[in-house]
């Protein structure tokens, strides 16, 4: 499977570079003249498919998929000027999948925006009652003790975590506002390893910090990326625990987009890396769903608050994970954004798309996912 992926990536790779289209008797021909590794895997890959002419999809510099024909025997092979309308038709299909991932993605952000407005009306249904459910409690635990004083402190309790899960939920639905300041993401990083040891580890859980030196700033608001940076944390940290523990290693460095979009773009990253229990690959693509989770107290909304903050920033979160060998989430943000909205580099001509709005300045507060 390595070796296919391998052939795959070096035949894909021939179209990011700007070539039009592969026929098979030309490649034949390159390779009986020189046998040139890409063009004989490129060959191979043609050969495997049942494709004499392969032309790409392609949405810009990305590469969305390619259109295989086979050539009939007792027909001439393809002309110029066939190769050329196809070429053209596969443009058109690129078109149109543009238009429906950007149709998907104003579904999405009409749904979040109905799902917000739906929210500040429902938190203040429920926070108002809670509110008096919690000053009644606390008014009768006033001079109680034993069983009685216990059990009021659990209503107190249970109250403060509704409206935890209440408040994590406005912060999911409605638009995120932060800052466009330089931040310092060394900083940020320290800062959220300080609250995380106050907050206190778990016997056999330690944590290691290495940050690269001389790292750029970036453009946006240091609260979020250290609530984002905070909740990463706290997730491994829960997972070696479970685990029976291990060590916490984040780290600070400059990296590259890995998004088709911006693919090879410089970025700034940090990766938060555990020896935790691992997550399943079955579950991986629920991770940054709203309100799943596998834990019991867990609300299921940490991952997608973070991943939106992060694609607020014009930045990604992903995640690697094996069972029982851990897991590293990896956050990359862009180095430089330009008044368009847009995410650019110096020097680079690789652009990253604005995925979110950043306006204001908020508090960070720890979600738990």
């Amino acid at each position: 499977r390595t070796a296919t992926l391998l052939v795959t990536r070096t035949f894909a790779q021939g179209f990011a570079d700007g070539v039009p289209a592969l026929l098979r008797d030309a490649l034949a021909r390159k390779v009986a003249r020189a046998p040139d590794a890409p063009d004989a895997a490129r060959l191979e890959v043609l050969d495997a498919m049942g494709a004499d002419l392969v032309v790409p999809i392609r949405a810009g510099d990305v590469i969305l998929g390619w259109l295989g024909l086979r050539d009939e025997e007792e027909v001439e092979a393809f002309a110029g000027d066939e190769v050329h309308r196809l070429a053209a038709c596969a443009a058109r299909a690129a078109t149109v999948l543009e238009t429906l991932r950007e149709f998907e993605k104003l579904r999405d952000e009409t749904r979040l925006e109905a799902l917000g407005t739906m929210a500040a009306g429902l938190a203040h249904e429920i926070r108002n009652p809670l509110a008096g459910i919690k000053g009644a409690a606390q008014y009768l635990q006033v001079g109680r003790e034993g069983p009685d004083a216990d059990m009021v402190q659990v209503i107190v309790d249970e109250v403060d975590r509704l409206d935890g899960v209440v408040r994590q939920f406005l912060d999911y639905a409605r638009p995120f506002r932060g800052g466009r300041d330089p931040v310092d993401v060394a900083r940020v990083v320290r800062r959220a390893v300080q609250v995380l040891e106050r907050i206190g580890l778990p016997e056999g859980v330690r944590v290691e910090m290495v940050l690269e030196a001389g790292l750029p700033a970036v453009p946006g608001d240091a609260g979020r990326l250290q609530q984002v940076l905070l909740n990463l944390c706290q997730n491994g940290v829960q997972a070696m625990r479970e685990g029976g523990g291990g060590t916490l290693r984040v780290r600070a460095r400059l990296g590259t987009f890995r998004d088709p979009k911006a693919r090879g773009a410089e970025a700034l990253e940090v990766v938060v890396e555990d020896e935790g229990v691992g997550i399943a690959q079955e579950d991986i693509d629920k991770l940054f769903v709203p309100f799943w989770t596998t834990r019991a107290e867990g609300t299921g909304l940490g991952l997608a608050i973070s991943r939106r903050i992060v694609q607020a920033h014009g930045g990604e979160l992903d995640v690697r994970s094996e069972v029982g060998r851990g897991a590293a989430f990896t956050v990359r943000v862009p180095l430089v954004r330009d008044d368009a909205g847009t995410d650019e580099v110096p020097g680079n001509a690789a652009r990253t798309p604005n995925m979110g709005t950043l306006t204001s300045s908020e508090p960070a507060t720890p979600v738990a996912g």
